[in-house]
């Protein structure tokens, strides 16, 4: 998978009392603020704690016992990313207790320690340029036309499947037009995930 390509993460939804709740509902300014962006690593071990008095966090390195980790694994399988956890004591998802071993989806929430909630996303940033390396050569998984190193092509980020992403100004052949194969079907011939050609989050929770 190509570096960066996807991440896990989680919106951090703070408690109501430090959320900006005591501006007043005639107050155009007491919605809540944008949550912040709290980034997994996309490999090894990491480690989900809320240190007393603190937001969440999560670390490459275990926290102090007290501090209740849940540990975390972003992982490969059969060509696609899971967010797997280890629940520290408390942890609840959807209002529910976790099994002791969870494979966190997107969308979910978790609330942890000192009312904090946690809402789980994915952000994927799709390859859209020159071909990698491996592909040049190779079938288009749409069209069937090869590769060349100078056709501009989308590469899933999840399950790494290359398709053409020409343009009128960046043909390949201008005489035969550009080959537009990702623009033109609305998920990826693979694994099945939508065609997103811009990086994004793929859930943003509304509160």
């Amino acid at each position: 998978m190509s570096d960066g390509a996807v991440h896990f993460g989680f919106f951090a939804e703070p408690p109501p009392h430090e959320a900006g709740s005591d501006l007043g509902p005639d107050n155009p300014a007491a919605a809540r603020p944008r949550l912040a962006w709290i980034e997994v690593p996309s490999t090894g071990t990491a480690y989900l704690a809320t240190p007393p008095g603190k937001p969440p966090e999560v670390a490459a390195t275990p926290p102090p016992p007290n501090a209740l980790a849940s540990v975390l694994e972003t992982i490969r399988y059969e060509r696609q990313t899971y967010l797997v956890a280890i629940p520290g004591k408390g942890l609840r998802r959807n209002g529910l207790p976790l099994p002791p071993v969870a494979v966190l989806h997107v969308g979910d929430a978790l609330r942890v320690d000192g009312g904090w909630v946690l809402h789980v996303s994915r952000f994927t940033r799709p390859h859209v340029g020159p071909p990698p390396p491996e592909w040049i050569g190779k079938p288009c998984s749409y069209c069937r036309i090869e590769f060349t190193p100078t056709t501009i092509t989308y590469v899933c980020p999840h399950c790494e499947t290359a398709l053409h992403c020409e343009s009128e100004n960046t043909a390949s052949d201008p005489k035969a037009g550009p080959l537009e194969c990702a623009r033109l079907v609305s998920e990826c011939q693979l694994c099945h995930k939508p065609i997103v050609l811009e990086p994004r989050h793929e859930y943003v929770p509304s509160c």
